[in-house]
């Protein structure tokens, strides 16, 4: 006698809905490690933002400091 194959031995676990009982989450695609570009572009988008921002508060401090 064998012992009963899950869903995902039998491939019901193909993002059917409603899905088997049996079936866990897999992940769509691994976690990939950012490379060193992708981290010096984030970098310099987060330098661009923190300006933006602080030049928009520099503006409203003045304004609210000339009225």
């Amino acid at each position: 006698m064998s012992a009963p194959r899950s869903c995902d031995e039998l491939g019901l676990c193909q993002a059917r809905t409603p899905s088997c009982t049996g079936c866990q989450f897999k992940s769509a695609a691994p976690m990939t490690i950012p490379t060193d570009r992708q981290i010096s572009t984030w970098m310099k988008w987060a330098l661009v933002w923190a300006a933006g921002t602080s030049a928009v508060a520099a503006v409203m401090f003045a304004a609210g400091y000339l009225s």
